[in-house]
C-alpha cells in the first residue's frame, strides 16, 4: 500500500501562519508591559507614605505613561502584522518593545531607591522577548 505525494502548502498558509504567531507574540508582549505596570502602580500606591517611596512619583508615572504608550504602539504592531504588513508593524513592535520598556524596567530594578523590581532583576528582561521576537519574525516575513 502506497501513500499518495501529498499537496505542498501554499506560500499563502504559511504567511497567514506566520503573521497569527506574530500578532499572538505582540499582544503577549502588551500584556505583559501592562502586568509591569499594574505591579509597579499596585506596589507603589500603598508604600506612597512611607519617606523614600514618595520620591519615586514623578520617574513612576512617567515609567508608568511610556510603558503604557509601548503596549498601545504593540497592540497596533500586531494588528499591522495580521493584516500581512509585515515590516512596518515588525519594526514598531521591535521599537515599541525595546525603545521605552527596558530603559524603564532597567531604573525601576537597578537605580531607583527603593528598587520595585530589584527582586525581578535579571530575570525580568524575558518580560520583553515575546515583542522582540515579533518584531524580528515580522522583519524577516516581509523579506521573504
Amino acid at each position: 500500500m502506497t501513500i499518495p505525494p501529498q499537496k505542498p502548502k501554499s506560500p499563502l498558509i504559511k504567511l497567514k501562519f506566520t503573521a497569527l504567531i506574530c500578532a499572538l507574540l505582540g499582544w503577549l508582549g502588551a500584556l505583559n508591559l501592562l502586568l509591569l505596570v499594574a505591579y509597579l502602580l499596585s506596589t507603589y500606591l500603598p508604600l506612597s507614605t512611607i519617606p523614600p517611596m514618595d520620591k519615586l512619583t514623578l520617574p513612576l508615572h512617567v515609567g508608568a505613561t511610556a510603558i503604557t504608550l509601548s503596549a498601545i504602539v504593540l497592540i497596533y504592531g500586531s494588528l499591522l502584522i495580521w493584516k500581512n504588513n509585515f515590516m512596518k508593524g515588525g519594526l514598531i513592535n521591535l521599537v515599541a518593545g525595546t525603545l521605552l520598556p527596558i530603559p524603564t524596567y532597567i531604573y525601576f530594578a537597578f537605580f531607583s531607591k527603593p528598587t520595585l523590581l530589584g527582586w525581578f532583576s535579571p530575570l525580568g528582561l524575558i518580560l520583553f522577548i515575546p515583542a522582540m521576537i515579533s518584531g524580528i519574525i515580522g522583519i524577516y516575513a516581509s523579506k521573504i
